[in-house]
């Protein structure tokens, strides 16, 4: 039971995290990369880490 409610906990915040990411597209691309040179903090925020793209 323990496991099952920090699964589910899991779950709930990976996906609310993940929707809080801007989504990647041809257009935004450029952006992020210069976001992510200028300020890497807010790249991370905005559009997730670079490993993830």
């Amino acid at each position: 039971m323990k496991y099952t409610n920090f699964s589910v906990l899991l779950a709930l915040v990976s996906t609310s995290m993940a929707n809080a990411l801007d989504a990647l597209t041809d257009t935004n691309f450029k952006t992020a990369c210069d976001l992510w040179v200028s300020d890497n903090t807010q790249a991370r925020t905005t559009y997730g880490n670079i490993k993830d793209w």
